[in-house]
């Protein structure tokens, strides 16, 4: 089950997504974290979507059906903001006990996010994420990072 920290950088974060067509890459890799470990043969590969990601609380009533039903073992990934730019560090707890943490990094174009000092980032720039991916940028911007 996901777990938001910081419900303010997440709607940023899917502004940030809609505004550049990329709303379903973003909820696609929410949703893999929202079901890590506990997915079976019938989780699907693609978020459930059917609801405005701006207008419901998180995770979405949608997801209920997934992220594991077994009571004897409780995940819980909470995801938090990273200082990369529209990016997410996350921790997975199970039962109660850490289990691993990581990042969920966008790999993209940054021009337009706002910084913490309340700027921009101007077109043709970009600050740096410390993660590297390959060649899937312009279709999957966001990738999840251990």
């Amino acid at each position: 089950m996901l777990v938001i920290d910081n419900t303010q950088h997440l709607m940023k974060v899917l502004h940030f997504a809609m505004n550049r067509g990329k709303t379903q890459a973003l909820l696609d890799q929410l949703f893999f974290l929202h079901t890590y470990s506990c997915r079976d043969r019938d989780t699907p590969l693609e978020a459930p979507s059917n609801f405005h990601p701006l207008e419901v609380a998180w995770p979405p009533p949608e997801w209920a059906a997934y992220g594991g039903n077994d009571p004897t073992r409780k995940v819980e990934t909470y995801l938090y903001s990273d200082f990369a730019p529209a990016s997410f560090g996350f921790t997975i707890n199970v039962n109660g006990q850490r289990w691993f943490n990581g990042g969920l990094i966008y790999h993209g174009p940054q021009a337009g996010w706002e910084l913490p000092n309340g700027t921009f980032i101007p077109e043709g720039h970009g600050v740096e994420t410390f993660s590297v991916t390959f060649g899937v940028e312009a279709e999957r911007p966001w990738q999840v990072h251990t």
